[in-house]
Formats: structure tokens, sequence, C-alpha cells
């Protein structure tokens, strides 16, 4: 029987611009904790105003890496959280908002010296909540590593840049 597959993204079908909106919040989410470590060399390619979408790429080196030496799960879910949160911002929000729900699908492993490329398309922002969704392709194949979903929450606080004050 033979396996469906269905096409994926490549760069070549996007009008990519440079980031407008989201750079600094780029800047920030790659500058410390988890994300720093995880995602240093992450690299935003441009976004796509007229299909909401941002591409970003990362090269998997040894620290993205699982016991098989391929990309980590972790790091897949990471990348489709840093980067429609991301693309939530270049579409227009004031913030990326907070993670309301993430599900990420692994297909297929990506190895060490692979190009990742992530697509990440806002398909709405509303009062409150944004959807999105994301693909992980292995550039120089075509091969899908993982998709995802992301929900964020996108109201109150965030809806005006302000962060609720933590509660001690």
């Amino acid at each position: 029987m033979p396996i469906l597959a269905i096409p994926t993204p490549k760069v070549a079908d996007y009008t990519l611009e440079p980031l407008q909106h989201a750079d600094a919040l780029a800047a920030f989410v790659g500058q410390n904790g988890f994300n720093h470590h995880a995602l240093k060399d992450l690299k935003y390619l441009g976004f796509d105003a007229s299909k909401a979408t941002l591409v970003a790429e990362l090269v998997v080196k040894p620290e993205h890496t699982n016991s098989w030496h391929t990309l980590h799960g972790g790091v897949a879910a990471t990348l489709v959280d840093v980067v429609t949160s991301i693309a939530v911002s270049e579409a227009g929000h004031p913030t990326s908002g907070m993670s309301a729900e993430l599900s990420v699908s692994y297909v297929n492993p990506a190895q060490v010296g692979q190009t990742v490329h992530i697509f990440a398309e806002v398909e709405r922002v509303g009062a409150n909540l944004a959807f999105t969704r994301a693909q992980l392709v292995v550039a120089s194949t075509g091969a899908l590593v993982a998709s995802g979903r992301h929900t964020k929450f996108v109201g109150g606080a965030f809806a005006s840049k302000q962060r609720p004050a933590p509660k001690l």
C-alpha cells in the first residue's frame, strides 16, 4: 500500500519580508533561559503578510538531539511554540500572548547537519485567542519532521502590552 505524502511548503513558495513588528521580541526570546540554549542558532528568514506566515530555519546540531542523534521532540515543540508566537506578533498583535494549548505530531527524524525550515502560519487572531499552526520541514528533502498547532491567549492585559503584576 503506498504511503500518502502531503506536499510540504518550500521557502520559495513565500514572498518573505524582514520582520517588522517582532524583531525585538525575537531577539528577546533567544537571549535567556531554555530558549537561548535550544534556539540560539534559530534564524528568522522573513514574514509573508499575504499568507500570514513566518519562516525560520535551524541547522540541527548535536545539542538539539536525542539519544538517536536526531532532532529532540522537545526542541521541535519549542520551535513550534516560539516561532508561532513570533508570528502572532509579526501579524500585528502587540504581544505574542500566552500559550493556552500546544500539540505536536512527530513524523520523520531530522539528522545532525540538516537544515530544518519552520513555517508558522497565523490562522486567526481574535479578541482573546490566536490560532496558529506550524510545519517543520527538512530543507534538502522536503520531509515533514513535525507539525503543530498552538493556541495563544492574547486578550486581557496582553492586548495592551501590559503584563500582569506577579502574585507574591
